[in-house]
């Protein structure tokens, strides 16, 4: 595949996140109004399905890039942790990082979560550190979609 063909994939991917990013914080929004009904576990779960469907989407776009710019994807147990390593670095020759540190750990609380999501009963699920993870999308989305956004448009360049 194509540079042009994976930034075309990784920025259809962007989309697909940002509306979900979008529903998630949207729901986050009407939490006072679920803790007034004494409901806010069915927006707590909510909030939860939508924070492993982000993270989804953040491992969708990691593995677009593993596979078609570095044709490395991890495998084995722990290929979650070195899919998110890779974006930290630099692969000399390749391409630059395609996050900062600081994203890194934001993503890695969402990695995190999305494991004990997939592993855990619904009655598990704590709402506010639903609620706390929530907020920390917040404030991750919009560094990540620039240091995406960056990263393709750096790709981009070089290809031409």
């Amino acid at each position: 595949m194509s540079i042009p063909s994976a930034i075309a994939l990784i920025q259809r991917e962007l989309t697909e996140l940002e509306r979900n990013v979008t529903i998630c914080l949207k729901r986050r929004k009407r939490w006072s109004e679920f803790i007034q009904l004494q409901a806010e576990d069915i927006i707590a779960d909510s909030i939860a399905a939508c924070l492993h469907s982000a993270y989804s989407g953040i491992e969708k776009i990691f593995k677009i890039i593993a596979k078609e710019i570095d044709n490395h994807l991890p495998d084995g147990k722990r290929w979650h942790r070195e899919l998110l390593e890779l974006m930290n670095s630099d692969i000399p020759g390749i391409r630059q990082a395609v996050i900062s540190k600081e994203t890194f750990k934001h993503i890695e609380e969402l990695m995190l979560f999305r494991h004990a999501f997939r592993n855990l009963y619904v009655h598990s699920i704590v709402p506010n550190k639903i609620i706390d993870l929530c907020d920390q999308l917040n404030q991750l989305w919009p560094d990540f979609q620039s240091e995406i956004n960056q990263f393709t448009q750096f790709m981009g360049a070089l290809d031409e």
